[in-house]
C-alpha cells in the first residue's frame, strides 16, 4: 500500500471559533478539477489536495458524521488511476 492509497482524515478543533472540523487528503479527478480524460490521454495526472469535508460543534458531532458519510469519503480519497 503506497501512502496515496491510505484513508487520510483528520479531524481538529479551530482555535479562532472552536468548532470542529474534518479534512480528507481527496483526488482532484474525483472533485471534477482534473479532466478524468487528460489523464486516460497521459496528459495530465490526478493530484491530491486537502479539503474540508465537515463542520460540527463537537468531535464526536464530526465523527457521527465521517461514519456515516464513510463510502463516499472512501470514493474521493481514492486516486483515480486508468485500468490498461
Amino acid at each position: 500500500m503506497t501512502d496515496d492509497d491510505k484513508f487520510n482524515l483528520k479531524i481538529f478543533e479551530r482555535e479562532y471559533d472552536q468548532a470542529y472540523e474534518a479534512v480528507l487528503n481527496v483526488s482532484t479527478a474525483r472533485l471534477g478539477e482534473t479532466s478524468k480524460d487528460l489523464i486516460k490521454s497521459g496528459k495530465a495526472v490526478d493530484l491530491r489536495r486537502n479539503i474540508q469535508v465537515f463542520v460540527g460543534k463537537t468531535e464526536e458531532e464530526c465523527k457521527r458524521w465521517v461514519r456515516a458519510n464513510m463510502e463516499r469519503l472512501k470514493k474521493y480519497n481514492t486516486k483515480y488511476e486508468v485500468k490498461g
